[in-house]
C-alpha cells in the first residue's frame, strides 16, 4: 500500500526532498509545492469565472481583455514558480495557451458565452508579456529568492 501512495505521489508532486531515493531533476520543496497549489486554485477559479453565467461587478467593470491578460500573466508566474527548473515554452506557454483555448471551445457550447479569438490572443499575450519581462524580474534577489 505505502508503494502505491508514494507511486501516486510521485505523479502527482513529482518526487519530494526528504524521499531517500532521489530521481533526476529537482526536488519539490514546500515552497514549489504551495505554489503548485495556489496553481490549481487559480485554474479552478479561472475555469469557474469562464462557465459560469454569473457576473461579477468587479471582473465586469474592468476591460474583458485586461481580464484575460491579468489571469494569464498570473498563471504564468505560477507556473514559473511551481517548476522554475522547467523550460519556458514547451513546458508551460503551450499547456496555458491550450487551456485557454479549451475555454474559448467549452464557452462556445454555452448559451450565455461565445468562443472569441480575441480573448484567446489576450491569453497569449498575458503568457508573452510574462516571458518579455522574466528577465528583468530576474535581475531583483528578492524575486530570484521567491523563484528558487
Amino acid at each position: 500500500m505505502a508503494t502505491t501512495q508514494r507511486i501516486t505521489r510521485d505523479c502527482i508532486i513529482g518526487q519530494l526532498k526528504d524521499d531517500p531515493e532521489p530521481q533526476q531533476g529537482h526536488p519539490v520543496t514546500r515552497k514549489r509545492l504551495l505554489y503548485r497549489l495556489l496553481l490549481l486554485c487559480a485554474l479552478l477559479v479561472i475555469s469557474y469565472l469562464a462557465f459560469t453565467p454569473i457576473q461579477i461587478p468587479v471582473a465586469a467593470s474592468l476591460n474583458d481583455k485586461v481580464s484575460h491578460i491579468a489571469a494569464f500573466l498570473c498563471l504564468a508566474q505560477l507556473s514559473d514558480f511551481a517548476w522554475p527548473e522547467r523550460s519556458w515554452y514547451l513546458n508551460k506557454f503551450l499547456p496555458l495557451l491550450l487551456y485557454g483555448l479549451f475555454i474559448e471551445c467549452i464557452q462556445s457550447f454555452l448559451p450565455y458565452r461565445e468562443f472569441s479569438l480575441w480573448d484567446l490572443l489576450a491569453d497569449a499575450f498575458g503568457l508573452m508579456l510574462y516571458a518579455g519581462v522574466l528577465p528583468y524580474l530576474l535581475r531583483h534577489e528578492l524575486f530570484r529568492r521567491a523563484r528558487d
